[in-house]
């Protein structure tokens, strides 16, 4: 009862004066009450306006508790909208065969499929080809494309390459593509990391 009286402040004066006019027998004293409120001075009168303030008191209690309640749902679906925005994310996927060799160029095409949670613009993209065998090759690409929200979007990369390199892709070996992206929103670039492993189409 404290804690709600305390909380409620100047608002519960008409609640105590209600609580006052049940306890205190003033009510008595006072020839217009005794003349026309003469109930007020009987017990269950005074029960009466007790009862009142404490509804009072708890009616206002209940309305604050909803106002908060509202408050705080509100609050909370604006954070958690604030941070799906801010917290987008990006993913890389293989299309099945990721690196594929023509050893009639001689050259070598990665191909990766991104997808991202929100509309964005890849910039960049660079990436290594390595294996056991010691193959190691530097494919990188720089031609802007439109990533849209949760479409997945296809980009390739021809890299010509030697004859020496063609001839360390082994059929069957597996080839790690390792590297990174970069991804320009009105004009904030930010980094992504990509890190595949795949079987080349040698």
């Amino acid at each position: 009862m404290e804690e709600i009286v305390r909380q409620l402040g100047l608002r519960s004066l008409p609640g105590w004066i209600l609580i006052v006019l049940g306890i205190v027998d003033v009510l008595e004293k006072a020839n217009f009450v005794l003349e026309h409120l003469s109930f007020l001075t009987e017990p269950w009168g005074r029960s009466a306006l007790i009862f009142l303030g404490l509804a009072y008191f708890f009616i206002l209690h209940y309305v604050d508790k909803r106002r908060e309640k509202k408050r705080l749902a509100t609050a909370a679906s604006s954070t958690d909208t604030s941070s799906c925005k801010t917290e987008k994310q990006i993913f890389f996927f293989s299309p099945g065969i990721a690196v594929s060799l023509n050893r009639s160029t001689p050259s070598v095409v990665v191909n990766l499929h991104v997808l991202s949670t929100d509309d964005t613009e890849l910039i960049y993209i660079h990436v290594e080809l390595t294996d056991s065998s010691g193959l190691r090759i530097s494919c990188q690409h720089s031609e802007p494309i439109a990533v849209q929200r949760f479409d997945l979007t296809a980009k390739s990369i021809e890299q010509k390459i030697s004859a020496q390199e063609a001839d360390k892709f082994q059929k069957g070996l597996m080839v790690n593509l390792n590297g990174y992206a970069k991804f320009r929103d009105n004009g904030a670039i930010r980094t992504q990391r990509i890190s595949l492993t795949t079987i080349p189409n040698v």
